[in-house]
């Protein structure tokens, strides 16, 4: 890649990545290249594969990730918080990775300037656990203008008083 060599370079992670299918380190250099080459949208089976590959104890955090991570490499904030949709369908269904995905969600479509689909996202997710604290700090990105997003933080308050 630093010898402007990129097409080789996605060809050789891309072997790795088939030799090695369950190797965490090449799907990740998978993703960084294809954003360093500005293919992002190819991005979404890797990044897929990549949080299955994670750790279950690591995943939340490699998803909350996804929409800084992306809002930096896509020009527009809607086609990134739409990218960042589809990487976590199916994380959205799943228990263990519900509210983490709802959040990571909620924030791609804060940055894209829909505050209401946020704020959204951020009451299904504190549906799902009143005691996160993420879906309470998204809530609080919303205001003003959302009017569920005060009703949240209160909810998270009477659940967790010390919460930060």
């Amino acid at each position: 890649l630093q010898g402007r060599a990129g097409e080789q370079a996605l060809a050789v992670v891309k072997a790795w990545r088939t030799a090695l299918p369950h190797s965490v380190e090449a799907h990740r250099f998978l993703v960084q290249l294809l954003v360093a080459l500005k293919r992002s949208t190819e991005a979404v089976e890797p990044l897929r594969g990549l949080i299955a590959l994670t750790p279950p104890g690591e995943r939340a955090g490699v998803i909350q990730g996804l929409p800084r991570f992306l809002g930096r490499t896509v020009d527009e904030r809607q086609p990134a918080a739409e990218l960042v949709e589809k990487v976590l369908q199916g994380w959205l269904d799943n228990p263990a990775t519900r509210v983490a995905a709802q959040v990571a969600l909620g924030r791609a479509w804060l940055a894209a300037g829909d505050a209401a689909r946020a704020a959204a996202l951020a009451a299904q997710a504190h549906g799902v656990d009143k005691a996160a604290e993420a879906p309470a700090v998204l809530a609080i990105e919303t205001l003003p203008g959302q009017a569920q997003a005060e009703a949240i933080v209160l909810s998270h308050l009477n659940v967790r008083p010390q919460s930060h």
